[in-house]
């Protein structure tokens, strides 16, 4: 009935799902019908709240917020409740992948005719490793056996588990460097008191034998315990492995999933159809075998209306960002800057890989009398973040924001085209050497997700050069948004010129090698009139 009473007022109903920590009108309060009034006489009032939820047509976040503040609901679980009568459903990666987390309440007879779109699926893979990793610390124990009140039976669960990674911490002892991770094997004996551990919570809980918002301490060890426990379930089907990390007294345990190809396709597998799509798949056969597909599985390629000379890119080989070449080099790099916004007529983005490199050309940085900087900052709060978007959105004196790859303002922002015109990438952007990285380099190499597109570095592609690239391509989608607008990209670094970084970039982009010297004169003429 509900959704026969949305088909007459909309053609279309869609609801936006928003994590319940965000919209939540009581942060920080237990979902317990005693101690919240959304969650009190939830059922009795949820109905009536849905079918003015869904008669909103397009729900979104607001609408949402506004419907279940009038119902007196939670927000939250009347975004899930209308979820199943919706025709779309907006929601994060993890509503759908997360073998925790995931919205088994669409899972009905209803949902037997589902399509998936996975926006932004260059993200798919890593975000996918992160939801099937653990990690279980050894302090978030202690912090929970040291909570009064906790019931004997209990705490002497937890002392198994810290028993359990004490041994574990010892084991490092004898190491050249204790304070590494480093790869270890199932460690049985900490499994084993995590299963009792997690059985006997889930008894007490059921006895509601104390109050767990008393013990919030708890309550944090016993869902890193319980991720944990499910983690090592799903941990004998695919690459997964175990890690150690002791520093000082404090050890933490991490499973680490390597090759989360095997779980995506599983997990597409269960709708009806599917579609991965971003402006950052390239090459395709590495993205298909990081998703668990074979290379050669279909897909479509578009050049989104940018082939036809909307965009201009220029590589600057002369111009090195390897880090060990980065002093020398900021005076060439700094006046190249200055160079690119005095040609372009509108504002500039510069886009570093770290805020060290960032604050090093900054301080080198003069711009010229008519142009303004600002630089992102480390943890910038939100209103901050809208002011500095919105201070790049601004027209008339010539502004030049400097910021970090992969950061907040690089991806998935939508800014001004008409006013940001010219983006500068320094360097490729390359993630930093860590041993979880390595070790995905190592499976996707000799595994099932080996890319197999040529490349003599395939598990490299995978770990470091993906990402990396996938950066540049996503603060470059920064200009040249509509069909209208124009816009001029400098990639500075020689690794740019060459065919294994650039097959990570979209094929439509139709690059010019420009010395730095030459690269004002190159940018001046794209924004000369026609015939001059």
């Amino acid at each position: 009935r509900a959704a026969a009473a949305a088909d007459a007022r909309a053609p279309l109903v869609a609801v936006t799902i928003t994590a319940k920590e965000r919209i939540c009108f009581n942060p920080g309060t237990p979902c317990d019908p005693d101690r919240c009034a959304f969650a009190h006489g939830y059922y009795e009032r949820m109905p009536a709240a849905r079918r003015a939820l869904l008669e909103c047509g397009l729900a979104a976040r607001a609408d949402v917020e506004r419907v279940a503040a009038a119902q007196r609901v939670c927000p939250f679980e009347l975004s899930l409740d209308a979820a199943a009568w919706a025709d779309v459903v907006v929601c994060d990666y993890n509503y759908v992948f997360d073998p925790v987390v995931g919205l088994t309440r669409l899972a009905t007879g209803m949902f037997a005719r589902v399509g998936l779109v996975v926006d932004e699926a260059h993200q798919l893979a890593p975000r996918v490793r992160a939801m099937l990793s653990a990690r279980l610390s050894r302090a978030a124990v202690r912090s929970a056996l040291a909570e009064h009140g906790l019931p004997a039976g209990m705490a002497a669960r937890l002392r198994s588990v810290d028993r359990a990674l004490a041994g574990l911490a010892g084991g490092a002892r004898g190491c050249a460097s204790p304070e590494a991770p480093r790869v270890i094997g199932k460690p049985e004996a900490l499994c084993r008191a995590v299963e009792r551990l997690t059985t006997a919570f889930a008894e007490q809980a059921a006895g509601a034998a104390f109050d767990w918002a008393a013990l919030p301490s708890v309550a944090d060890a016993y869902w890193q315990l319980l991720r944990f426990q499910k983690a090592a379930e799903w941990a004998e089907d695919g690459a997964f492995r175990y890690l150690a990390n002791r520093a000082g007294r404090r050890l933490c345990v991490e499973l680490v999933c390597t090759a989360p190809g095997a779980h995506i396709r599983r997990t597409l597998a269960a709708f009806q159809g599917t579609v991965r799509q971003s402006g950052t798949l390239a090459p395709a056969p590495v993205f298909q075998r990081m998703h668990g597909f074979q290379r050669d599985a279909p897909a479509l390629s578009s050049d989104g209306g940018l082939a036809d000379g909307r965009l201009a890119v220029f590589a600057v080989p002369d111009v090195s960002t390897y880090y060990r070449h980065r002093q020398r080099s900021l005076p060439v790099l700094t006046t190249l800057i200055g160079a690119v916004a005095a040609a372009t007529p509108g504002n500039t983005v510069v886009a570093f890989p770290s805020f060290e490199y960032l604050a090093a050309a900054a301080a080198r940085f003069a711009p010229a009398a008519d142009a303004a900087v600002r630089c992102q900052t480390p943890d910038m709060a939100h209103a901050e973040r809208e002011d500095f978007i919105g201070w790049l959105n601004a027209r008339g004196k010539r502004r030049v924001g400097l910021l970090v790859m992969g950061g907040v303002y690089a991806e998935s922002v939508d800014f001004d085209g008409d006013a940001l015109r010219a983006v500068v990438v320094v360097g490729p952007g390359l993630p930093p050497r860590s041993l979880q990285r390595d070790l995905v380099a190592q499976d996707a190499a000799h595994g099932d997700e080996s890319t197999d597109h040529g490349s003599a570095q395939p598990g490299f592609d995978v770990a470091y050069r993906q990402p990396a690239m996938t950066r540049v391509a996503q603060v470059v989608g920064r200009i040249a948004r509509a069909p209208a607008q124009r816009g001029v990209a400098v990639l500075v670094d020689p690794r740019f010129t060459q065919p294994a970084w650039r097959a990570f970039l979209p094929a439509h982009w139709a690059i010019s090698r420009v010395p730095a010297a030459r690269v004002a004169a190159a940018v001046a003429t794209c924004w000369a009139p026609a015939g001059s």
